[in-house]
């Protein structure tokens, strides 16, 4: 596998997992407002999957389907974390937290400076984009119904 799928793959695993930790919070939400939030940002990060598959399988390699064995371990831990949340400022504070891990990760990504495809490029920024949007609407509703 070449560096650039493999590691396109690893940002895959962890749209996956990310995608899973949202799905796991959403249950635990009472908010309308909160849930809205987390729905539309579960859309885009389903979008992105599908994007990150596309680009991988254009390299004629398989595409992760999940967050592999250290996602599972990863979001076994934040199912524990999850569990003792309860209110609606504890649960936003928690989906800040996962999209400052998924710019983190990006940022990673893009450290490796490889060379890839204009169309592969393009939707690394617009990934970005999405993340930025999804964080500043999560940090919105956290002051806005802050105690």
């Amino acid at each position: 596998m070449s560096e650039c799928a493999k590691a396109l793959n690893q940002l895959l695993k962890g749209t996956h997992m990310g995608a899973t930790l949202f799905e796991d919070l959403e249950v635990k939400v009472k908010d309308e407002k909160l849930k809205q939030l987390i729905d539309d940002c579960l859309k885009r990060l389903r979008k992105h999957e599908e994007l990150l598959s596309h680009h991988v399988e254009q390299m004629q390699e398989a595409p992760s389907e999940d967050g592999g064995f250290f996602g599972a371990i990863s979001e076994l831990g934040a199912m524990m974390r999850q569990a003792v949340l309860d209110d609606e400022q504890d649960l936003v504070q928690e989906c800040m937290k996962y999209m400052e891990s998924a710019i983190k990760a990006l940022n990673q990504f893009e450290q490796k400076q490889l060379i890839m495809e204009p169309m592969v490029q393009r939707s690394l920024y617009y990934m970005r984009d999405d993340y930025m949007i999804i964080y500043h609407s999560f940090h919105q509703y956290a002051l806005l119904h802050a105690n």
